[in-house]
């Protein structure tokens, strides 16, 4: 078990149709969100229509709605379909943004409203349209949202270069089209459309970013990398293009150059608090929690969501049991138990940290929680009978260990093999066998959490110098990130890194 699944926290910066706008507007003159020069019937609505604009492009999509429902009701005959394409978007984003199918239903449906005016004169006023119906398949798991799309995309890409339809036109088609493949889970198709779009486009942020994270995702790894590192050169400056490598690289592996993305990011905005975050992540992943500590509490200086705040408050407390500090790492849980009061992992969490402060019986009870309010996080149980059997509660240990082997949902097979070694069923032998038996990948952790647990029965049997031998064994392994290894630690008192 990880006292945190690591693995899953990574913040990544998104792209919606406000980023692409942006490219479309770094070679050109005119705005985005503006159709080819009209004759202006209002200067006030113009003043209104550039105001909302700049609001979309810093993401303020409240503000966007408000503006677009001025222009129609002020100005309802001056150029409407611009702002029925401003509150689309907005809508939309705002609708991703709460995982809200409602709202972004009431985006394509304002998008619907600019086409019947100008349709068939911009294309670029199915932008929106697209991108809700690709955000409908995401959000719905519908993915016949994202087939409409894809059809309806195919002959505007085919509308010859002019006047009406630049060559930006097309790549944002291109963009957007991709994107609906990609919500299909067609990366081949998609990743070839984002290609497209780059020659089109070369300074096309969202389709170089798209781009890599689908070669990333098919792990054509080489190629991925080499994408990224176009991405940057063409892109020195965008804090996104360095947080997204920096996830990249680490989930590649290179933990010291995601470190070097994640401060780059941080040079260009240091107070990008997902930034801190993230290279947080990556030092705790390194064994220096002292510097991770530290990044968590500069990002919780600043103003967080709520999703934001909670993984900080996690992730710090990880930070601190893992420098031997489970008082303030208990706080953090419990300050992030009142963000997320339904949330079992965190009393799992929590409860680990009790445990490694021999607060057993306060462990015992954290984990009965989190199996209350998740009867499939199983992988508690041996957890919950070593606290009991700390807490000098054989019986009910005996009874917990007893449910493993009879679980439902049924348990994995090892923790089924750590159940069956505490309540010697099976050998330690046979446990670190079984261990051994695992990939190289997970062969580490499994054989610190053997170690742990053997160590921790011998601790139960009053032989301390076979069990501080097994901690020692478990610490060896580095599996810094596994519950067990920070276990061993308090077990030694020994919270030395690098």
């Amino acid at each position: 078990m990880r006292l945190v699944p690591l693995s899953a926290f990574v913040l990544v910066l998104a792209l919606g149709v406000s980023a692409f706008a942006k490219d479309r507007d770094r070679d050109r003159d005119r705005n985005d969100f503006e159709p080819p020069p009209v004759p202006q019937k209002n200067p006030e609505a113009d003043k209104n229509r550039a105001e909302a604009d700049q609001a979309n492009q810093r993401g303020d999509y409240r503000r966007v709605i408000e503006l677009s429902n001025l222009l129609l009701t002020s100005f309802p005959t001056d150029n409407p379909h611009v702002a029925y394409y401003l509150r689309a978007g907005a809508q939309i984003e705002l609708g991703r943004q709460a995982r809200s199918a409602k709202q972004i239903r009431e985006g394509i449906a304002d998008a619907r409203q600019g086409l019947t005016l100008e349709g068939k004169k911009y294309a670029w006023l199915y932008i929106p349209y697209l991108y809700g119906l690709s955000s409908l398949a995401e959000i719905e798991k519908r993915p016949e949202h994202a087939d409409l799309a894809i059809q309806v995309a195919g002959p505007l890409i085919q509308r010859p270069v002019g006047a009406e339809f630049s060559a930006d036109d097309k790549a944002n088609l291109f963009y957007q089209r991709a994107l609906a493949q990609t919500a299909r889970n067609d990366l081949n198709a998609a990743i070839l459309d984002y290609t497209e779009a780059i020659r089109l486009m070369p300074q096309f942020l969202g389709a170089h970013i798209k781009r890599a994270e689908g070669l990333a995702t098919q792990r054509r790894t080489r190629e991925a990398a080499s994408a990224w590192d176009e991405a940057v050169k063409l892109f020195p400056k965008m804090m996104i293009v360095y947080n997204n490598r920096g996830n990249f690289r680490r989930s590649s592996g290179d933990l010291d150059g995601a470190v070097v993305d994640f401060s780059r990011s941080l040079e260009i905005d240091p107070k990008f608090a997902i930034g801190y975050v993230n290279r947080g992540l990556c030092l705790v992943e390194q064994d220096n929690p002292q510097a991770g500590e530290g990044d968590f509490s500069q990002a919780l200086k600043l103003p967080l969501d709520p999703a934001t705040q909670l993984l900080a408050y996690r992730l710090r407390a990880v930070a601190r049991l893992s420098q031997g500090n489970a008082k303030d790492a208990m706080a953090d849980y419990t300050a992030a138990l009142r963000l997320s009061p339904q949330d079992a992992t965190l009393h799992e969490e929590r409860g680990c940290a009790r445990f490694f402060a021999k607060d057993f019986g306060g462990a015992a009870d954290d984990f009965a929680k989190a199996l209350q309010m998740n009867s499939q996080l199983t992988r508690v149980l041996p957890w919950q009978a070593l606290a009991l059997a700390r807490a000098g509660k054989s019986a009910e240990s005996r009874a917990a260990l007893d449910s493993a082997a009879n679980a439902k949902p049924a348990a994995p097979a090892w923790i089924l093999k750590l159940a069956d070694c505490l309540a010697d069923r099976i050998s330690d032998e046979a446990l670190l066998t079984a261990a051994a038996e695992f990939n190289a990948h997970e062969k580490g952790s499994r054989l610190c959490e053997a170690r742990f647990f053997i160590g921790q029965k011998k601790l139960l049997a009053n032989e301390a110098d076979p069990a501080a031998d097994q901690f020692r064994e478990a610490v060896a392994t580095r599996a810094f990130t596994v519950t067990a290894f920070r276990g061993a630690r308090y077990e030694l008192g020994d919270f030395a890194t690098r």
